[in-house]
């Protein structure tokens, strides 16, 4: 994998750098295409940043869906080894 690799925000100090998925989570394909895709892009993000920003913040910007708490429940899950998941509703 090559290309450019921009966080949306990195913070030096603290060693994070936040991404945010603004995606459908209306069906369970949807969400499975969307886990994969931001679990990618972390892994991604982590060969191409300076070692010391090594935290990621991965906010979920839900705003205008109607998304279940099971399947809030099953984000947080998925990315329980990321250092924070933020839901924006």
């Amino acid at each position: 994998m090559s290309g450019v690799f921009t966080p949306e925000l990195a913070n030096e100090k603290e060693g994070t750098f936040i991404l945010v998925a603004n995606h459908s989570l209306a069906d369970a394909k949807a969400r499975q295409l969307s886990v994969d895709y931001n679990l990618a892009r972390i892994r991604y993000g982590l060969t191409q940043l300076p070692s010391h920003i090594n935290k990621c913040i991965l906010v979920y910007d839900v705003r205008g869906q109607r998304v279940d708490d099971d399947v809030i429940e099953w984000l947080r899950s998925s990315f329980a080894h990321i250092h924070e998941l933020r839901i924006e509703k």
